[in-house]
């Protein structure tokens, strides 16, 4: 065992940079072409099943119909062939990069090509198993974690005795023949033989070396898992002895269970990226050991070396496809920041947050302030009600009449924004807001673009000029289209929104939830009062393509209870305590008792 761990060391110390760099390029070409793919086989797969939004109640008939299955398979079959192209690929190169031998790019990724095309010859076309059976199920703590993953519904593992024991033994098989064929694909390689005359040398390896194969996997897997424990533990005392030093308590959770929501997602990312090329380098220096002579010699002589003509050639080439490749990913990325591409999954969707007429619990509500601490609590959007002055100006303000929020009883139609604007609109809430002024949405469009989405509520007066145009021409501008929903209890005002611009999504507001109305045409979503919403609901809107908002969510139990129900965003007064109760599920229980004494 000594001399295998001293091996496995020199491996990873050895690895020279043009294997990393190989690997890198082939993770990029991966997601680059693969990211799109994917994509396509989810709304083919969505349609063809006829299932607008992928639920837990609709999982059944989804996974069940043929095509679907069809597509998996044929998904499954392609990251097989991607393992074992990676797999060849990580073979040759340790060859060259471990043991010293002398190379060329061009001829080393030409042997990749050649060792990779063995498993399509006949008598080695059921290796290519091997790539969607050893590694997945020798990854112990990949498995685990994505068993106990938040991001999966625990009504997807929710599973009963007898099932669990039959998975159980299922499981143990694979595991065994995994174990004993764990070199099968490595023999196919590098002694280009069959698969049967590989996974019976496999066996026998396995076999004069059980003890030792079988410590040396549990012994990776511990090392990965704490990997992953100490990068967790390791940001935790940094973020929490940050907030703790600054004193920015609210700040402070926001900031942490995003960032610790982001961590858990890469992780996850990083285990599946880095997983197959470590664990195989890891197995190829134990059939090193094991075999102990000089077969490998005999391999390292079949690299052709190129023409130094053809070598510059491919260094360009390879360098061009990789700036491609980075500028096609770094897209994809700010795609899925600026939007969900996996928004019809509702299985694994955690709900949007919303600022309810900005964090109205700790300022004034639809002011600056408030919209200040919105972006402060890292909301996702803010809610803001829109009326219009004698003079046209488009200000944010929920009462038709000022005297609640500015102690002047007069109606907001009979006054121009030249006096709305000296009125005092904080002190109701608090003397320390007591310069706090009634913002235009004018005001909020110039401060929120870039940090903020907005969800903006018409709420006509029946003084209104042309209030939907002026709102539209606004947010059209500022160039925020698609950071906008405007949403409305009138069905007419979101008719006409669509009409002037139909690129701009709409919500239609209701106080209570019944009859059929999730397939009104002008609505792309629903804005409902959570206290009539329930899990049937959330699956009629999300089954006939649409999605729910839900308002105005206080209360701890309730904030849980919607994100549960798979709503799509929460509007509440608090964001900072919905993100603890929404995001909380990605931070263990310890870490949170940790930041509730810090922050308390």
């Amino acid at each position: 065992m000594k001399k295998l761990i001293v091996e496995n060391i020199k491996t990873f110390k050895y690895c020279g940079k043009s294997f990393i760099r190989q690997e890198v390029f082939f993770k990029l070409m991966t997601a680059a072409i693969g990211y799109p793919f994917v994509l396509l086989i989810l709304h083919l797969t969505l349609k063809v099943a006829k299932v607008p939004y992928l639920t837990n109640e609709v999982a059944k008939r989804y996974f069940g119909n043929p095509f679907t299955v069809l597509c998996i398979v044929l998904l499954l079959l392609l990251i097989s062939v991607y393992t074992m192209y990676e797999i060849s690929m990580i073979t040759v190169y340790y060859d060259y990069d471990v043991k010293r031998g002398a190379r060329n790019d061009y001829g080393v990724t030409r042997l990749v090509t050649v060792r990779f095309l063995s498993f399509f010859k006949k008598k080695n076309i059921a290796g290519l198993l091997y790539g969607i059976l050893v590694l997945p199920v020798l990854s112990v703590t990949g498995t685990a974690m994505l068993i106990f993953s938040p991001s999966v519904p625990k009504s997807m593992i929710n599973i009963n005795r007898k099932e669990s024991i039959i998975i159980g033994v299922v499981y143990a098989l694979m595991l065994i023949i995994a174990v004993f064929g764990i070199f099968t694909a490595n023999i196919i390689i590098t002694e280009k033989c069959g698969f049967v005359k590989a996974v019976k040398k496999s066996v026998m390896l396995v076999k004069s070396h059980f003890i030792k194969t079988i410590l040396y996997i549990l012994i990776w897997n511990a090392i990965v898992a704490l990997v992953i424990a100490l990068i967790y533990l390791l940001y935790s005392v940094i973020v929490i002895g940050g907030v703790k030093l600054l004193g920015k308590n609210n700040i402070g959770v926001a900031v942490y269970l995003t960032a610790l929501r982001g961590l858990s997602s890469s992780v996850f990312i990083m285990i599946l990226v880095l997983y197959i090329p470590l664990t195989f380098l890891a197995i190829i220096t134990m059939y090193t050991v094991y075999m102990n002579d000089d077969s490998k010699e005999k391999f390292l002589r079949t690299v052709r070396h190129a023409k130094p003509k053809h070598e510059k050639i491919y260094f360009v080439l390879s360098w061009i496809l990789t700036v491609v490749t980075i500028a096609v990913n770094a897209y994809y990325v700010k795609n899925a920041v600026m939007g969900n591409p996996f928004s019809k999954l509702g299985i694994v969707k955690t709900p949007k947050i919303t600022a309810h007429r900005g964090s109205s619990g700790y300022a004034p509500e639809n002011t600056m302030t408030a919209f200040e601490y919105a972006v402060r609590d890292m909301a996702d959007y803010i809610e803001l009600d829109v009326k219009q002055t004698r003079d046209g100006v488009v200000i944010v303000l929920h009462d038709a009449n000022l005297n609640r929020t500015t102690g002047v009883n007069k109606d907001i139609w009979t006054v121009d924004y030249d006096y709305v604007k000296t009125l005092d609109a904080g002190s109701w809430f608090d003397e320390s807001f007591s310069d706090v002024t009634v913002p235009t949405l004018e005001e909020v469009l110039v401060h929120c673009k870039g940090k903020i989405k907005l969800n903006i509520e018409i709420k006509p007066t029946g003084y209104d000029k042309n209030l939907e145009q002026a709102v539209v021409e606004l947010v059209e501008k500022y160039d925020m289209v698609g950071d906008v929903v405007i949403t409305s209890m009138k069905y007419d005002v979101l008719k006409e929104v669509k009409r002037i611009n139909p690129k701009i999504k709409t919500g239609y507001i209701m106080s209570a939830a019944y009859g059929k109305f999730y397939n009104m045409e002008y609505a792309d979503f629903f804005s409902v009062n959570y206290s009539f919403v329930t899990r049937k609901i959330v699956d009629l809107i999300h089954n006939n393509g649409k999605s729910i908002h839900v308002w105005t969510v206080n209360g701890s139990a309730d904030m849980e209870e919607m994100a549960k129900m798979g709503v799509d965003n929460i509007i509440t007064d608090n964001p900072v305590k919905c993100r603890e109760i929404v995001y909380s599920k990605y931070s263990n229980e310890k870490i949170m008792d940790i930041l509730k004494y810090v922050f308390e």
